[in-house]
């Protein structure tokens, strides 16, 4: 019902409106007229839930007797509700039109107190539905307003989920890849190489030792992700042989195919 009233939240102006009486259990049986009704712009109140106090209790009375018309949404929930049959029956008895939706075949009048004067429709479908209500006696185009856009909560609540969900799986691909990304001692080191990428996988290759002329000479494989922006300082390594690297940068390895074998991870030579 929170939901409910979310979507379509009762009117509280002071133009011409009308009182729709339901079940709260009908709610979402009643989803898809409100919607049409709501977005044709009719100014539709209802109570939302039961009184806790005397004062909401008196309040929503004062709002239901401004009413113009009264909407029964009868069904068995409804003939069960001494809430909402009451309500009808304080309407009826201040001579508030009513137009009873008659949803089964039981019998509509007796059992929810009614007289000779409320007018019954009976519909399949919302559209058969809306329109034996436009074209009921007692209906009254004073009762419709500007049309209504409704916000489907449901599905903007679903975007957000899933919008969280994508910055949290980036989130945590950044802080994988910096945990990743190995620290560069260069305490013993002789050599040096300009990019990091290239320094760390020369010292993977080297199983974390230090990096010196003579260690380089031991290195005949790299496995790099991408190559690095100055591919001369391959020249550091006098061993160098195979070179491994991912797919995407297969491109920018052509120029290497004479010096080097470029093995593509995942993929052929």
């Amino acid at each position: 019902m929170a939901n409910f009233a979310e979507l379509f939240p009762p009117y509280l102006g002071d133009q011409p409106f009308l009182y729709f009486c339901f079940s709260n259990s009908d709610a979402g049986r009643l989803r898809p007229l409100f919607q049409r009704l709501y977005e044709r712009g009719f100014r539709i109140w209802y109570p939302i839930g039961n009184a806790s106090t005397v004062a909401e209790r008196k309040e929503r009375d004062t709002r239901m007797l401004k009413a113009r018309l009264v909407v029964l949404y009868q069904t068995k929930a409804t003939r069960m509700d001494h809430t909402a049959k009451s309500a009808v029956l304080v309407c009826q008895e201040k001579n508030i039109p009513i137009i009873s939706i008659d949803t089964d075949d039981a019998e509509s009048k007796l059992s929810m107190g009614l007289d000779s004067r409320a007018i019954h429709i009976q519909a399949h479908g919302t559209d058969a539905l809306e329109t034996a209500l436009l074209r009921a006696d007692g209906f009254s185009q004073e009762l419709i307003g500007p049309a209504n856009a409704i916000q489907n909560n449901r599905l903007f609540r679903f975007a957000y989920i899933i919008f969280a969900v994508a910055i949290l799986l980036i989130g945590a691909a950044f802080l994988f890849r910096q945990v990743r990304k190995p620290s560069i001692v260069q305490t013993t080191d002789t050599v040096f190489f300009s990019d990091e990428y290239l320094t760390a996988a020369v010292r993977e290759a080297l199983g974390g030792g230090p990096i010196t002329e003579d260690s380089l000479r031991t290195v005949t494989t790299l496995s790099l992700t991408v190559l690095p922006n100055n591919t001369d300082e391959f020249a550091l390594l006098p061993n160098l042989s195979r070179i491994e690297l991912d797919q995407a940068s297969a491109n920018e390895a052509s120029a290497l195919l004479e010096q080097y074998e470029i093995v593509l991870k995942g993929g052929a030579q």
